[in-house]
């Protein structure tokens, strides 16, 4: 096992999560991510117990194998985990066993288990078009915007104002706000009034995703009853989401 976590009925299909790491037993899942690691052409290393090799990359995944380039002090072994941290984001983890080595190749069947090492509170999903979020401050106008993603530690808020309007600020403060998330599968939103509102934490500019377009990270003030209902959220898009991966 990756930091003691194990197989459930949650993590076959998606995202579970055991303390601090999250994690996933789903082949669909896991092979998409070997494919970016390949286009990428990102670092790994090749870890067993006692050794650590130097950064080496995949060369091939296919859905039974996956082909690594040998690291040239490889000392053996039966199963080994691949690490690797792309910049700015926490480390990974992907346990598989060796099938055979050859000179300059190590073939791994296809991975078990793919585990990272962040808080659960700051893993986010994306929403999808007509995801919305009203935010009202003690004093003030709304703030009104495009749920972009969440988590059950924030949202992504993108407003576009009009000339003249107030831009938000950093630690400016919302009494309540006012969540309708939806699904693609379902017509009703996934409504929640998070009652002890929220902060917003930073103010991106616009420029990078869109001329106009403000985005706001707003930290949610939730309680243990909203929490599990964004949790409940989440779980289902992430269903969602596998399902559009398989059509492709």
């Amino acid at each position: 096992m990756i930091y003691g976590v194990a197989e459930t009925k949650t993590s076959k299909r998606g995202w579970a999560w055991n303390k601090d790491v999250q994690y996933t037993n789903c082949k669909e899942l896991i092979y998409n991510e070997l494919k970016h690691l390949i286009e990428e052409a990102t670092w790994i290393e090749i870890r067993t117990p006692g050794y650590r090799s130097p950064p080496t990359i995949l060369i091939e995944v296919a859905k039974d194998h996956v082909k690594v380039d040998r690291p040239v002090d490889w000392k053996g072994a039966e199963e080994v985990v691949l690490t690797y941290r792309r910049k700015g984001e926490p480390w990974n983890f992907i346990k598989a066993r060796i099938l055979k080595e050859e000179d300059k190749v190590l073939f791994l069947e296809f991975p078990t288990t793919w585990a990272i090492l962040e808080r659960r509170e700051y893993f986010r999903i994306q929403c999808p078009s007509g995801s919305i979020a009203k935010c009202i401050p003690a004093k003030g106008p709304m703030v009104k915007g495009a749920v972009k993603d969440v988590s059950l530690e924030g949202i992504c808020l993108e407003i576009a104002p009009q000339k003249g309007d107030r831009i938000p600020k950093a630690h400016e403060t919302f009494e309540i706000i006012a969540l309708s998330l939806r699904l693609r599968e379902s017509k009703e939103p996934f409504c929640l009034d998070v009652e002890q509102g929220g902060e917003i934490r930073r103010v991106q500019q616009p420029g990078r995703y869109s001329k106009y377009v403000f985005r706001l990270g707003i930290r949610l003030f939730t309680d243990e009853r909203e929490r599990d209902i964004i949790s409940k959220y989440i779980r289902k898009r992430e269903i969602e989401l596998l399902a559009v991966q398989k059509d492709h």
